[in-house]
């Protein structure tokens, strides 16, 4: 489906560089406390890294011609993730395919082209041009193609780049590749790396895949056809979790009851002990969700957007913990 022609970090251009100065300074610092308290490991952080790859491209093989195979594929992909990330959507689906019925290739192939006419006389548009934009082969193929390309990356001839099973085997690749860059990074090159696979895979999440393909699976899910409405939650709701910076939670995201709030002394912020800062595990698991920026009382975290690049920033002054 894809075919890296470079390895194992894609050629990802200095450009995306997205963690700006998210791991520097008294938040780094704070991080790794939160690192020392939860008892994550850096083998931990691979397999949810890992795990998240894996559901990504067992979803890329659904929507591509599936097979027995696929579901099986599809079954241990969801079961890794929800046990490494604690993921609610791969939680859910175990239950509908562990019990679901079994098919053979013919008859999930003919459930496949079922659900894809589900709908009416007209097929769901697994196209993203055709879905965002009306027309087969427009604009935004034209645009994943070439990001396909800044990468490295060169999908099969036979489909358009922007099908739906190859901008998720995308993400999954992406995924995969800062696993891999992640657990052999020794020095600050090494980590510049794994920051701009991420914010690769953000940036083609938030531009590309996150405004169609939850959309996409929310259709799929109300076809009712036996596996594939599955397929279409997971779709769905597993996106949207990866959208929000959730797939991490159970590890990396924590708040601690225990923890007094960072603003306690200070008599210029409104106290508020029923919410506290989500904490990561590991810097370099930021997803610049934004998350933190609205939950910090003195607002001394913001996300900055330029063309280039998307940075979290610490106001220091104004910091107060």
């Amino acid at each position: 489906m894809l075919t890296r022609n470079t390895d194992p970090a894609f050629a990802v251009p200095e450009r995306t560089v997205a963690v700006g100065s998210a791991g520097v300074g008294p938040q780094s610092q704070q991080m790794g406390s939160a690192r020392r308290r939860t008892g994550d490991t850096p083998q931990a952080q691979w397999q949810r890294r890992q795990a998240r790859s894996r559901v990504y491209l067992a979803l890329a093989e659904a929507l591509d011609e599936p097979t027995t195979d696929t579901a099986v594929s599809l079954y241990l992909a969801v079961c890794d993730c929800a046990d490494a990330t604690g993921s609610p959507a791969c939680r859910e689906t175990i239950a509908y395919l562990a019990h679901g019925p079994a098919m053979a290739d013919a008859a999930l192939n003919a459930s496949y082209r079922r659900a894809l006419f589900a709908t009416g006389s007209r097929p769901l548009m697994i196209y993203e041009s055709l879905f965002r934009q009306g027309q087969l082969a427009g604009e935004l193929t034209r645009d994943v193609a070439s990001w396909y390309r800044s990468l490295g990356v060169t999908p099969d001839a036979t489909i358009l780049p922007d099908h739906a099973s190859v901008e998720l085997a995308f993400l999954g690749e992406l995924v995969a590749a800062e696993a891999s860059a992640h657990a052999e990074a020794r020095t600050a090159a090494d980590y510049a790396v794994v920051a701009r696979l991420r914010g690769e895979w953000r940036r083609f999440l938030r531009t590309h895949a996150g405004m169609w393909l939850p959309a996409l699976g929310d259709q799929l899910a109300e076809t009712g056809v036996p596996f594939f409405a599955a397929v279409g939650a997971l779709l769905r709701d597993f996106l949207r979790e990866e959208m929000n910076g959730s797939h991490d939670a159970k590890a990396n995201l924590r708040t601690d009851a225990k923890q007094e709030n960072c603003a306690t002394d200070s008599p210029s912020v409104h106290h508020r002990p029923d919410r506290q800062v989500p904490q990561l595990a590991d810097p370099d698991e930021c997803t610049l969700c934004g998350l933190c920026t609205g939950d910090c009382p003195p607002k001394a975290l913001r996300i900055v957007e330029t063309k280039g690049e998307t940075t979290l920033v610490l106001d220091a002054e104004r910091c107060t913990g």
